[in-house]
């Protein structure tokens, strides 16, 4: 999509508990400028980077914060032990030096694991969260069947969602990605997202055999607030924000109560563009 006006872009580094973090803030021009922050959050293995597709559509409509979780990345890993409730602390520390106002946390795949898990132990923080191929279901939660249901996965997604995973991958230590892991396989989102009282949009794509149907269902269901909406992108995998950040970014501004025509005009063209 072509834009007269590009979004304003700066980085900005911080200090959390001993941990150096560069924050790429991207800001609209006009109305848009004046809308929540969407802060996005990366999943297992890969950094900020991946969400390029997304970053570049969601910045034309609101302002758009990301960073890279502790050893991913520009960020160097953290000391103590690595767990989902020590990625949600520092994602609420990094919001909170941020002083962003309003936000919305917008996760991916472990992402989203990060974002449950933030809003539950600290409820103010936003009001609203788009989950975006939310994982693990129970069923999965040991190395082989997530392999497998991975490997399933891969086959659709596009090549420059792969590349700009493997950037990631490349990027992390072999024994920091194995304490990631460990850390999404035994974490029960299914009972955690029932402490979490903001709206939700779960979205997964028809091609993710990592984020099946029925365990956003479960997820939907257990939802502790008063409005939690699933919503499904066709001819697309794991990595969605490659082929449907146009459709992507239409429902995430919507969940978070932002009326944007533009938006939902190019997100519907997006979804006809798959069919």
């Amino acid at each position: 999509m072509a834009h007269d006006d590009h979004p304003d872009v700066r980085w900005e580094r911080i200090e959390c508990d001993g941990t150096s973090f560069q924050v790429l803030h991207t800001t609209p021009h006009g109305e848009a400028a004046t809308r929540p922050t969407f802060v996005l959050v990366h999943g297992l293995g890969v950094s900020g980077f991946y969400f390029e597709p997304l970053i570049r559509e969601l910045a034309d409509h609101a302002p758009v914060v990301v960073f890279d979780l502790p050893g991913a990345g520009r960020t160097a890993e953290s000391d103590g032990v690595l767990t989902i409730e020590s990625l949600a602390n520092v994602l609420h520390e990094v919001i909170e030096q941020l002083e962003l106002g309003k936000v919305v946390l917008v996760g991916h795949s472990m992402g989203t694991q990060v974002v449950v898990e933030a809003l539950a132990r600290y409820p103010e923080l936003a009001d609203a969260a788009a989950l975006l191929a939310p994982v693990v279901p129970p069923s999965a939660r040991k190395l082989g069947p997530l392999l497998a249901h991975f490997m399933r996965t891969s086959w659709h997604e596009p090549f420059a969602a792969v590349w700009r995973a493997c950037v990631g991958y490349v990027q992390m230590a072999p024994s920091w990605l194995w304490k990631q892991t460990q850390a999404m396989l035994h974490y029960p989102m299914e009972e955690r997202i029932r402490y979490v009282r903001a709206d939700l949009i779960l979205i997964r794509a028809t091609h993710d055999y990592v984020a099946p149907r029925d365990f956003l269902a479960q997820l939907r269901a257990a939802a502790g607030g008063q409005r939690a909406i699933m919503r499904e992108m066709p001819n697309a995998a794991h990595h969605m924000m490659a082929t449907h950040a146009d459709a992507l970014t239409a429902n995430i501004l919507r969940i978070a109560g932002v009326h944007d025509k533009e938006a939902e005009a190019e997100g519907q063209a997006n979804l006809k563009a798959q069919l």
